[in-house]
């Protein structure tokens, strides 16, 4: 009698040449359960401080949540938005630079004209670190706890994991297809695992990531000015690599300007990629 069971372990237990030699169970943990049990990527949860100390978008969240504790309450403005000392405060330490303002061209410190500032204020308050009344700003139980216990690790991991799964990082762009480079960012972080000691094109990365999800580029409408690949390429090229990986600091980027309007933009696996995520086969 055939074995159905086992021929249908057996299959998606085979290596599959468009995820790059994971199989279907190993995608399947990497889609829906990344950072678990069997999961091929671990977060390290023995990062040390000094890592810690590089992370730039964790860096701003930290500096947020202690300019609150200083504070006790921060009276916002009153369309709800930090005051521009506050912003300016955390502008300042260089955490993340913003090209617009280094120019020149932005001169105002708006909150929202600083989207990484804007958006560690939106996931401090997802984690229930901060709460707002009569708006003002102010620390909750669990804010001061993570103050007082000085557990970076722990405060680290938390803005890690709202970050890669439950922050919309459509949020911080007009592009309708709101789930490209978010869904199967953990295939993005084998790849670069895999590849990222070489500095490579964007694109490079882009393909294999289409090549293992064809059909996410159906869910980009047509557009008379740019193609669904040309939406595609620029929504997983700014989402996955100019904000979440480049916010973290897990990458090196190099951009080749030419007199093609599009600039070329290449990236490597910086220092602080291993130190945060593991390879776990």
């Amino acid at each position: 009698m055939i074995n159905f069971q086992n021929i249908f372990d057996s299959y998606n237990q085979r290596p599959i040449a468009d995820f790059e030699g994971l199989s279907p169970i190993q995608m399947q943990s990497l889609l829906y359960d990344l950072f678990g049990a069997n999961s091929v990527i671990k977060i390290n949860n023995d990062i040390s401080n000094e890592n810690i100390d590089q992370v730039s978008f964790f860096r701003i969240c930290e500096e947020f949540i202690s300019i609150i504790n200083r504070e006790v309450e921060l009276k916002l403005t009153p369309n709800g938005n930090l005051p521009k000392k506050i912003v300016k405060e955390i502008y300042d330490k260089k955490f993340i630079t913003d090209s617009l303002f280094e120019s020149g061209i932005l001169k105002n410190f708006v909150e929202r004209e600083f989207i990484f500032i804007h958006n560690a204020k939106i996931i401090c308050k997802q984690l229930n670190l901060i709460k707002k009344q009569n708006n003002k700003l102010s620390l909750t139980a669990k804010g001061k706890k993570i103050i007082a216990s000085n557990k970076r690790i722990e405060f680290f991991n938390m803005v890690l994991l709202y970050f890669i799964k439950e922050f919309n990082w459509s949020y911080n762009d007009g592009y309708n297809e709101e789930h490209n480079g978010q869904f199967g960012s953990g295939f993005t972080l084998f790849l670069l695992l895999k590849y990222g000691l070489e500095s490579r094109s964007v694109q490079f990365y882009a393909d294999k990531y289409l090549k293992a999800f064809p059909k996410i580029l159906d869910n980009f409408p047509e557009d008379t000015v740019f193609t669904k690949q040309r939406q595609f390429n620029n929504s997983f090229s700014l989402r996955t690599f100019n904000r979440f990986l480049f916010w973290f600091n897990c990458i090196e980027i190099t951009e080749k300007k030419s007199y093609n309007p599009s600039k070329e933009m290449s990236i490597k696996s910086s220092k602080l990629l291993t130190p945060i995520f593991q390879l776990k086969f």
